[in-house]
């Protein structure tokens, strides 16, 4: 796979506004469920960067849905791409 640029919340305030960008390509970023977390902002101790999902039975949902892609049905070792949006506005419009 090819270089990705990740930002590092160095002062943990969870936003990236003036957080430096590192970029490379040994990140080992993946999909995984966050033990169970009992609230949506308990996860972080689930992910360096990693995209979680906060319970396993939803982790569990995702990844049947994704194994009915036709690619992954042809190829077991088929590699999903996920882009990731900063979800500002997303979140003014629809709190949660």
């Amino acid at each position: 796979m090819g270089k990705i640029k990740v930002f590092r919340d160095k002062n943990q305030d969870y936003k990236r506004t003036g957080d430096f960008i590192y970029e490379g390509k040994d990140f080992y970023i993946d999909q995984h469920w966050g033990g169970n977390a009992p609230n949506y902002n308990d996860i972080e101790l689930w992910s360096a960067g990693c995209l979680v999902g906060r319970t396993k039975a939803g982790h569990e949902e995702f990844m049947k849905i994704i194994k009915q892609d036709p690619r992954y049905i042809k190829n077991k070792r088929y590699s999903f791409s996920s882009i990731v949006i900063d979800g500002t506005d997303l979140f003014k419009k629809y709190p949660l």
